[in-house]
């Protein structure tokens, strides 16, 4: 949701978001990276993949726009707890390489397909839409979020 999120924040935005968003959300997934491999501890790191659906789906909400490098900031930090995850999920004998390759492959694949959606509905007269998909990632984290 997050990653999707962030390729239709990156829409909204317009066209240099489209590359710059995504390219900062994959630096702040191998920062986090890094640190897990490296045992450098980040508490709340569920938490923070969590707060990430929430916050992107909010700005997608209430189209905010903001200067490229804060949006770009603010993606990379939150993408710190996703690359952290999934570096603290890797098991003995995978290669790191390999692994780090696919999950960033993936993350562009999601972010792109976002992007894809995000142009084709402004290009089809319904920007409106990216504020239902904030909405719906908001219900998603909510939902997420309980017990």
């Amino acid at each position: 949701m997050a990653m999707m999120a962030v390729g239709l924040w990156a829409s909204q935005l317009g066209r240099r978001a489209l590359m710059v968003l995504p390219a900062a959300f994959c630096v702040g997934m191998l920062g986090g990276g890094w640190l897990s491999l490296n045992l450098v501890p980040l508490p709340g790191v569920e938490a923070g993949i969590l707060a990430s659906v929430l916050v992107f789906g909010v700005l997608l909400a209430i189209a905010a726009r903001f200067q490229l490098v804060v949006a770009a900031v603010l993606v990379a930090g939150f993408a710190v707890f996703h690359g952290y995850a999934h570096l603290a999920e890797i098991t003995n004998g995978v290669s790191v390489g390999i692994y780090a390759t696919g999950f960033l492959l993936a993350s562009c694949f999601l972010m792109a397909m976002g992007a894809i959606i995000g142009v084709s509905c402004k290009a089809a007269g319904l920007p409106q839409m990216l504020r239902v998909a904030g909405a719906a990632a908001c219900a998603v984290a909510v939902v997420l979020a309980l017990p």
